[in-house]
């Protein structure tokens, strides 16, 4: 019994210990028709008797048993100490007894029914506070390592963005400057700016604004490669500028969308972004592109976050016509 269960264990006897005493002594009082003062004496003794045995109790919970036997053993331990305490000429009852009027026999069957009521009542309720506290505990328990596991994973997806994000851009630099040379100069330049944003960015999750601002940055990159053969719409109301997903997120999409679509300036790659309800959605016409492999880790990524940050899956629909994948947005 660690210290929080026991001093949880001792709260509960504190408050039960009245009224234990007061169901013990009432029926004496109501048979014996004795005084108020009688009764409320009685009363003081149970009380007092009761807390002890709370104090035996929650003592001989600590003691180390055998794995299966410790429930019998703590009874029976219990219940020994009690017989002893019954047995014993000089304790508390015998003020009690002294104005009774009865054979000693029947004063011991008083007392040890008394004393085995108040053992047999407090050895259960202990049982149930500590099942309770325990089970509090571990539930407890298994939910901060739950949390930790969480964050752990989230970490090490959060940590897979930035090397693909990376890989990408410097094919596409590299492509430039064989082909390009002004324009790779040029995006060189603005990619590293965008670069420095992703690393001084250790949040797990962004605003809507924030990854707003990221995609307008990203796509005067992706311009200065595609000119007008990508064109990408962007619709929003201010209202849900503060709605929180996982980082990253649009910008990973718009990433993917471009990866897997052919497109050119008399057939562009029209990309569309806006909220539905509590949904950011991202939609592009399908022009499809050979991809010598795909492992769809970008999505899958995107998925895994948004399930850990706001317990919903993204949604994919492919009607041949339109891709698009909505992402749920965490609101306050």
């Amino acid at each position: 019994m660690n210290a929080h269960i026991r001093n949880q264990v001792l709260k509960v006897g504190i408050i039960t210990s009245p009224i234990i005493a007061l169901l013990l002594t009432t029926p004496i009082y109501i048979i014996r028709n004795n005084r108020l003062i009688d009764f409320f004496s009685m009363w003081i003794l149970v009380f007092i008797a009761t807390i002890v045995s709370w104090l035996i109790n929650t003592l001989i919970y600590n003691i180390d048993y055998p794995k299966h036997e410790k429930a019998w053993l703590r009874l029976f331990i219990s219940l020994v100490l009690t017989a002893i305490y019954t047995l014993t000429p000089i304790n508390m009852f015998v003020l009690i007894e002294k104005n009774i009027f009865i054979s000693t026999q029947k004063i011991y069957i008083i007392r040890a029914s008394t004393l085995f009521s108040i053992n047999l009542i407090v050895f259960s309720i202990i049982d149930l506070v500590v099942s309770k506290e325990t089970a509090l505990l571990l539930n407890k328990e298994n939910a901060e390592l739950k949390f930790s596991n969480l964050e752990a994973e989230y970490r090490l997806l959060k940590e897979q963005i930035n090397p693909h994000f990376l890989f990408n851009a410097l094919n596409v630099s590299k492509s430039l400057i064989s082909t390009r040379p002004k324009e790779a100069e040029q995006y060189i330049l603005q990619l590293s700016d965008f670069i420095r944003i992703m690393i001084d960015n250790q949040k797990k999750t962004s605003t809507l604004a924030e990854e707003l601002q990221m995609v307008t940055n990203f796509i005067a990159l992706q311009k200065i490669r595609f000119d007008e053969a990508l064109q990408i719409s962007i619709h929003h109301s201010n209202n849900g500028l503060n709605a929180q997903l996982p980082f990253f997120t649009l910008v990973s999409l718009l990433e993917n969308a471009i990866k897997h679509n052919s497109f050119t300036v008399e057939k562009p790659l029209k990309i569309r972004l806006y909220i539905e309800n509590d949904w950011i959605v991202l939609k592009n016409n399908i022009q499809p592109k050979f991809v010598m492999s795909s492992t769809r880790t970008g999505l899958i990524n995107i998925n895994k976050r948004s399930t850990i940050l706001t317990g919903e899956e993204i949604k994919v629909t492919n009607d041949d016509v339109d891709f698009t994948v909505k992402v749920k947005l965490l609101t306050a």
